[in-house]
């Protein structure tokens, strides 16, 4: 799943992993600012100054504004998405159904060609939205709460993250309604087990502590 989200995302792991940063307000560490610079070579990005504070425009996209960044991306996304939904729609079709397709090739061409428009653009919608989610709401939340080392810095970071993901739900609007409870579910499920993995790994809390395999009462 995550290399899965890693792929459609389209954006270097070096970039992903300095979100957390970003969040935090922590500095990064000397391989990875190594990685990070070596991609933004290869974007050709301009370098990271001294002392520069992180956000998410300078990573993501410092030379496009963010309305900018989100067109361009959401355009990008839709390609890439093509290639999973194009034979997500038209082998099921082909394999269980193919009398219908033959029957009425026309219907079934503008029917199927609908349903990957809108697969496509939801997969692609779900990802800008993320990026323009914290964009918009990170520095809103950091002015109100600029020591990150305190429990409301550390709460504004969480309700940042928290904010973009709800943003990205918006974007499960362009599925067909008949779609929309399985990607819902689907994302839940994935949601469910990221955060139990994370309080894992963090060491925080009963439950965490008690399971050493959580995959299984996840299941």
């Amino acid at each position: 799943y995550l290399n899965f989200v890693n792929r459609m995302g389209g954006k270097p792991i070096s970039f992903l992993k300095a979100v957390p940063h970003v969040l935090s307000r922590r500095p990064l560490s000397v391989p990875h600012k190594v990685d990070l610079t070596r991609d933004r070579t290869r974007l050709r990005f301009p370098p990271l100054q001294p002392g520069q504070q992180l956000s998410i425009p300078v990573i993501m996209h410092p030379t496009t504004s963010t309305l900018a960044h989100f067109a361009a991306y959401t355009g990008e996304g839709f390609r890439r998405a093509l290639k999973v939904y194009l034979p997500v729609h038209i082998l099921p079709l082909l394999i269980f159904n193919p009398k219908l397709a033959f029957r009425d090739p026309i219907a079934t061409l503008f029917k199927t060609a609908e349903g990957v428009f809108r697969s496509s653009l939801f997969l692609s919608t779900f990802c800008s939205l993320g990026w323009l989610g914290l964009a918009a709401c990170f520095p809103l939340i950091q002015s109100l709460n600029p020591n990150p080392m305190t429990p409301s810095g550390r709460h504004a970071s969480a309700v940042a993250a928290a904010g973009a993901g709800s943003l990205c739900a918006l974007s499960l609007l362009l599925e067909k309604p008949g779609r929309r409870i399985e990607v819902a579910l689907y994302c839940l499920s994935q949601a469910i087990r990221t955060a139990f993995n994370t309080r894992l790994k963090g060491g925080r809390g009963p439950l965490s502590r008690a399971l050493k395999r959580g995959e299984v009462a996840l299941f």
